[in-house]
């Protein structure tokens, strides 16, 4: 290397790295989750079980087993949460749920279709 190639190198500025900041105490903190909705399926004596389990299982992908436990749960206590999640997809859910119909099966005089609707769950 010539003296030339020396003076030059010597001459060079080297960038120092910058000392960073410390995190502020707000950003340590975990997000916010957002609030988690529940699907509710509501008791009708008029709709079958079976149309109530097989839209459970298409609307939900649960096992014809998990979708008799939320048809019984309805039957005794008037409600059951069968799905949980974020309000945009458990808006889809019971939305999905109540566009199956009408029971073809259904006796009664004003067949409806089953009753699902959403709230928060609490504490989320």
């Amino acid at each position: 290397m010539t003296d030339h190639a020396r003076e030059s190198d010597a001459d060079t500025a080297v960038a120092e790295p910058q000392p960073r900041e410390s995190p502020r105490a707000d950003t340590d903190a975990k997000p916010d989750r957002p609030p988690r909705y529940a699907v509710i399926l509501h008791n009708d004596d008029d709709i079958d079980f079976s149309f109530v389990i097989a839209t459970l299982v298409k609307v939900l992908k649960v096992s014809a087993t998990a979708a008799m436990r939320f048809a019984l749960v309805a039957h005794k206590t008037g409600r059951c949460a069968v799905w949980t999640g974020l309000k945009e997809h458990a808006e889809l859910k019971a939305q999905q749920i109540k566009g199956a119909g009408i029971d073809p099966t259904a006796t009664c005089e004003h067949p409806r279709p089953i009753k699902a609707t959403i709230e928060p769950v609490p504490g989320t």
